[in-house]
């Protein structure tokens, strides 16, 4: 998972040790719960769908920003942010 890559590499940079990194089952356990959640919609599918402006610096370009300066690729994150980015720029919605 991109985004335990990124965070494991902040807490190394931070001087935290591995033991204290977050592991694949941490993400898969956030993924299980995340399935679970029922009807469940997250703020940015809800604005997506509304057309409303996304709060893509914040939630994921923060988090590439950070990628990029830890040396962490994120291809992932980074082709759905781009995705979100373009459709965002097509309906004028920064």
């Amino acid at each position: 998972n991109e985004t335990i890559d990124i965070a494991n590499a902040d807490l190394k940079r931070m001087g935290c040790s591995e033991d204290e990194f977050l592991g694949k089952e941490t993400g898969e356990e956030m993924m299980t719960l995340s399935d679970n959640m029922g009807a469940y919609r997250p703020s940015t599918m809800i604005d997506l769908l509304a057309r409303n402006p996304m709060e893509v610096r914040y939630l994921f370009r923060e988090a590439i920003n950070r990628a990029d300066s830890l040396g962490v690729p994120c291809p992932h994150l980074e082709t759905v942010v781009c995705h979100i980015e373009a459709y965002q720029r097509e309906h004028n919605l920064f």
